[in-house]
């Protein structure tokens, strides 16, 4: 929210790209030991993951206060990169596990969320 105004600008990231190796490396295709092509784009995916965590925070600016929400575990990395971002020691976080929504139904949310 933007005063009393919602505003949505989306971040993206190849989800699918990652779910795949997350799902890879808990079962590991060498009896649990990655390989070191399976490394290779493990730490790809992990820069990958840094530098959208970084639009993110950039996109957020100086809000006084925030709330992360949705379905994925995407939601614990944000909160870990605000916590550990010294530009929002003095905000105040919420991370809330939510369904799957569309632009509108997630405005009405954040609306109801900060009333």
């Amino acid at each position: 929210m933007i005063g009393k105004e919602p505003a949505i600008r989306t971040v993206t990231m190849d989800a699918e790209r990652h779910k795949r190796i997350k799902k890879r490396k808990l079962g590991g295709l060498h009896g649990g030991v990655p390989s070191h092509s399976e490394k290779q784009e493990q730490s790809s995916l992990d820069e990958e993951m840094r530098r959208y965590l970084e639009e993110v925070t950039e996109a957020i600016g100086n809000a006084h206060r925030i709330v992360v929400f949705g379905p994925a575990y995407v939601k614990q990395e944000l909160g870990k990169a605000l916590a550990n971002d010294p530009r929002f020691k003095a905000t105040e976080v919420d991370l809330v596990t939510a369904d799957r929504m569309t632009p509108n139904q997630m405005v009405a949310w954040v609306k109801r969320y900060f009333q």
